[in-house]
């Protein structure tokens, strides 16, 4: 009984991993999936014509003349919006709702501002009210929706899909988003941190991705990271391992919220940025960078040596050989991280035998968003 248990699970992973290593590379043949994933190719056969079958993937034949021995080869594709995914996530400042497709990205998107409310009995309405609007707004797609994703910046609880919410306007509350959402819509839903879900995406449609180890640092209102390496993202038990904006860098620092002191996103949040540089927007701060503005520069070189401290940690915790840098703060001045970059590689140990490098994400701020659907892609990727 054990036996035909583990049989069964070791066939439900190698559909998994045929479909994970579809989205990655998004044409493979029988034959590249056999090589890749150490298949017998009977068994990636029976694994594409159940694929197949069931509508996921399409397989067509190379017409090319110049192939002439033998039978030619073939190349699988995961079928446009047969997988979709309704995305809801939520922040401090507002709900986002998406319809996400695997191969194409977002199809639709709506966003409603948490300001105006009351309660968190008004959050959940509000939630099945925009996810509601966007299943009928989407001309027959929500048929081959999938699942639900949630992702949230605060505490959340895996295993049964309830998030702690403690707004500024709202009480603490936990409330059990997952089974209001599934008893709504009759959609199995997935709850998740936002990095969890930030980082799918990074690993979906971020061009720095892959086999070579990464540490990917969302960097916002929040700071938090995840190490990616072999297509396979490293959370911990509660997907929130990656606290790296609670790391504290000053001992006698200022008292943060989390209780300890001189926590990193002290000194290098968004809100932090903004504030010390008297500045509104990323964008701003970067227009006066280029006017040599007193502030900004102070404000950025305590930034530019904070973080290399903070970034040189997580080399020596991790060893990645790259940092990827996402959200919001993925938009400031690309020299400020390749100071960033210098300082780290001059403070890691064997900094004679290698070089990390800090890269910036080319989805940024997209990848907050993407991740709530994608989140129900969590048995693929960790």
């Amino acid at each position: 009984m054990g036996a035909g248990k583990n049989l069964r699970t070791i066939g439900k992973q190698n559909i998994h991993n045929v479909i994970k290593l579809l989205i990655m590379e998004k044409s493979l043949s029988r034959k590249e999936l056999s090589d890749r994933l150490g298949l017998t190719k009977m068994t990636v056969g029976n694994i594409v014509n159940h694929l197949k079958e069931e509508g996921y993937v399409t397989e067509t034949r190379d017409t090319g003349e110049n192939h002439t021995i033998g039978p030619k080869p073939t190349a699988i594709t995961i079928v446009p919006k047969r997988i979709l995914a309704v995305g809801v996530h939520i922040s401090s400042t507002k709900i986002t709702t998406m319809l996400i497709d695997i191969v194409d990205g977002i199809l639709i998107q709506k966003e409603e501002s948490v300001d105006n409310l009351e309660s968190n009995q008004q959050l959940a309405s509000v939630i099945k009210q925009m996810v509601g609007d966007l299943l009928s707004d989407s001309n027959d797609l929500d048929l081959y929706v999938v699942a639900i994703g949630v992702t949230f910046d605060g505490a959340v609880d895996l295993k049964t899909g309830k998030i702690t919410v403690s707004m500024d306007r709202l009480e603490k509350e936990v409330i059990a988003i997952k089974s209001i959402l599934e008893k709504k819509f009759r959609l199995p839903t997935i709850v998740g941190n936002d990095i969890e879900g930030a980082s799918i995406a990074e690993l979906i449609y971020g061009a720095n991705r892959g086999p070579v180890g990464t540490y990917y640092l969302n960097m916002g209102e929040t700071i938090r990271g995840a190490y990616i390496t072999d297509y396979t993202i490293l959370y911990g038990d509660t997907s929130r391992c990656g606290e790296v904006g609670h790391m504290s860098v000053k001992y006698d620092g200022p008292l943060c919220l989390c209780g300890s002191r001189g926590c990193y996103h002290l000194y290098a949040s968004t809100e932090l940025l903004l504030k010390n540089s008297n500045s509104h927007s990323i964008d701003e701060i970067n227009l006066k960078l280029q006017d040599r503005d007193p502030l900004v520069l102070r404000t950025l070189e305590d930034f530019i040596q904070i973080s290399s401290v903070v970034f040189s940690n997580i080399v020596h915790l991790y060893s990645p050989n790259y940092i990827l840098v996402g959200g919001e703060l993925a938009k400031l001045d690309y020299a400020i991280y390749k100071k960033i970059e210098r300082l780290l590689n001059e403070r890691i140990l064997f900094k004679r035998e290698r070089y990390v490098k800090v890269v910036i994400s080319d989805v940024k701020t997209k990848a907050n968003t993407m991740g709530a659907a994608l989140i129900i892609l969590r048995e693929l990727f960790t």
